[in-house]
């Protein structure tokens, strides 16, 4: 072999070294992403001069190397630490402490063998405080099987809900920044046979740079299995995702066990499975978001016995509020939005215009996954409305006059074209079934459950009367009313202006005479009922009236009352209307500067757990018959399902 020759084996040799050591290399590289501890999720507490510093178990941080100095110079190594915290003796209030800290994660490589990632060095500053244990208060709701927390911090500070998990350890559930918590057994917590206590306990904290400060936790709290079941243990429930529960009963006497689900609108309970007795479990399916749901099980020998309701023992009943969530719910776009194939925003696959009706298939960073004509895809949930009465279920009651007898008057004086119409943009707000559309953005309607919430604490629940308000129908009101301003009221020697004003107040501080905070889907027209009668309590004026008589200046102690439950929401009021409330800060937050100019519809695609259904502007779906949608023919069948989908 030549010079040449040689050279050129060496060269290939040399070549196929680095690749078995790129090769070796990768497969030794540690699998996964790198571990990192997010901006605040790293938890500290003072007491009793030590300093105690952890992260959330769910970070799937296995040790994390930390150093430490007192000056942010100097750093020493304090070790490698597990168990999710470490604890630094002899530490001052107020006396900054500097920390550099690596995350370190257990994975295997490529070859499958174990070792660990580690994670970015993040400096971080504490200003160590003591904050105070807070006075935790709760609250049994035995028909809804959930539990109220409430404390009394700090404004500005929110507060965090444990349980005792079965080590014996304090386990976070929730956490709030406003003043209340509620929580679902079956969902929240575990509430599964043989356990006839458990224990919660809460504990405040604020949010700083970089991390979150914590206060010790306070006096635990004992709720008792019978608090929320009373002495019945036949039957318990348990979540098993997003809606969907199962239902677990001890053994039944006759040879059939038969579970119903009870139906508001039949009046009747109606049987959803017919089992064995050996069958002591069934799943429900997805259920209705927000709502009081009722289930039974009862048993019997034979189908004489069914039909005579003769059942082989007291049948077992649950009753329980399913949780929020807005799987299936119809949503809106306020402003045109990018469908993208990824929730990271990347692959645009269609634009989708304002007001076009979507149906929510999945949430994800701050993504709903959805359904544009046939294409699945991500949008900015942020920028959707929601409806309301999907959303929120029964928590909220639902009348939304302007759809069919408007009800705004000026202090008991009909207003020509306007009063008892229906309103320009609100054409399929009622629908064929008597509900209403009720589209609230996303962001307001999450901060609107736990004001729903606290009122039904207290034993009342939010009746809204407007939500979302087209700027069509703005501009109508605006322009007709202002129109009226200067002639008498019918049936009074008054003027519509001197009744409405009172020479307080002009007409653009009841109407919006161009945009309005309803037309961004941040703003709602609601009042207070009593949960147990329905009956409305009492304000210093009906729903929009238009005058000063309306004024939160002369508001009576209901008026106070639920601008109270409102504000302690985040919510913000109208100094001329006892019944508006607005939220201001996600307007700042998002710089909202869009609106929709006309009303939405019920038309669109609608799924279910069973597939899906092709809605009408009426409400109602497209049943044995066939459609051209979306430049294709589809078929559906009795039930409203389409055959030939996708």
């Amino acid at each position: 072999m030549g010079f040449f020759g040689r050279t050129l084996v060496t060269l290939l040799g040399i070549i196929l070294l680095f690749a078995v050591a790129f090769g070796a290399g990768l497969l030794l590289q540690p699998r996964g992403p790198k571990p990192v501890i997010p901006e605040g999720m790293l938890q500290v507490t003072l007491q009793d001069g030590q300093l105690l510093i952890g992260w959330p178990d769910r970070l799937e941080i296995a040790r994390c190397r930390i150093e430490y100095s007192a000056d942010g110079k100097e750093y020493t190594q304090l070790g490698v630490f597990s168990n999710h915290s470490v604890i630094l003796q002899e530490t001052q209030e107020n006396t900054p402490v500097y920390l550099k800290l690596r995350p370190i994660r257990e994975t295997v490589n490529w070859l499958g063998v174990s070792c660990e990632k580690q994670g970015d060095l993040s400096d971080i500053r504490i200003e160590p405080a003591v904050l105070d244990a807070p006075d935790l208060q709760s609250d049994v709701d035995s028909e809804d099987k959930r539990i109220f927390f409430s404390c009394n911090a700090k404004e500005g500070s929110g507060f965090e809900i444990s349980i005792q998990n079965d080590q014996g350890q304090w386990q976070s559930v929730a956490e709030t920044d406003s003043a209340l918590i509620c929580l679902g057994a079956g969902q929240d917590f575990d509430v599964l046979r043989g356990r006839d206590t458990i224990l919660f306990t809460g504990r405040s904290f604020v949010r700083k740079g970089g991390y979150t400060a914590y206060s010790p936790y306070a006096k635990p709290v004992e709720i008792a299995h019978s608090d929320l079941f009373g002495d019945q243990w036949g039957i318990t429930y348990e979540s098993l995702s997003d809606r969907r529960y199962a239902l677990q009963w001890e053994p039944v006497p006759g040879k059939y066990g038969e579970v119903q689900q009870w139906s508001a609108k039949e009046e009747d309970w109606v049987t959803k499975a017919v089992l064995s007795q050996s069958v002591t479990r069934y799943e429900t399916g997805t259920l209705p978001s927000g709502t009081q749901v009722k289930f039974r099980v009862v048993s019997y020998d034979n189908s004489d016995q069914r039909r005579e309701g003769v059942y082989a023992q007291a049948p077992y009943e649950l009753t329980f509020r399913t949780e929020v969530s807005p799987l299936y719910c119809t949503v809106w776009p306020l402003n045109e939005q990018t469908l993208w194939k990824n929730a990271d925003g990347t692959a645009a696959l269609a634009k989708i215009p304002a007001g076009e009706t979507l149906c929510v298939l999945g949430e994800e960073e701050n993504c709903f996954e959805v359904r544009y004509r046939d294409q699945i895809g991500y949008v900015d949930q942020r920028y959707c409305m929601i409806d309301l009465r999907e959303y929120l279920g029964d928590l909220c009651e639902y009348e939304i006059r302007n759809g069919d007898e408007s009800l705004f008057r000026v202090h008991g004086y009909e207003i020509p074209q306007i009063s008892g119409t229906r309103i320009r943009g609100y054409e399929h707000t009622t629908l064929c079934d008597g509900e209403y559309l009720v589209p609230l953005l996303y962001p307001t309607a999450r901060i609107l459950l736990q004001a729903a919430n606290a009122v039904r604490r207290d034993g009342y629940r939010l009746r809204i009367y407007d939500a979302f308000r087209p700027n069509e129908a703005t501009r109508y009101l605006y322009d007709t009313m202002s129109a009226l301003m200067g002639k008498k009221a019918e049936g009074s020697e008054q003027t519509y202006a001197a009744i409405m004003t009172g020479n307080r107040y002009g007409l653009s501080s009841f109407l919006a005479q161009t945009v309005s905070a309803h037309n961004r889907g941040i703003a709602l027209d609601l009042t207070l009922v009593e949960e147990e009668t329905g009956t409305e309590l009492s304000m210093q004026t009906s729903m929009h009236d238009l005058s000063w008589y309306s004024s939160t200046a002369d508001n009576n102690e209901n008026a106070n009352l639920l601008a109270r439950y409102m504000s302690l929401a985040g919510f913000n009021g109208l100094v001329s209307e006892w019944w508006h409330f607005q939220d201001d800060e996600i307007r700042e937050e998002l710089q909202l500067n869009v609106y929709l100019k006309e009303g939405v519809t019920p038309k669109g695609w609608k799924k279910d757990d069973v597939g899906w259904k092709y809605r009408r502007e009426d409400g109602s779906f497209c049943r044995s018959m066939m459609l051209e949608i979306d430049g294709k023919q589809r078929t559906f069948d009795e039930n409203g399902y389409c055959l030939n989908d996708f």
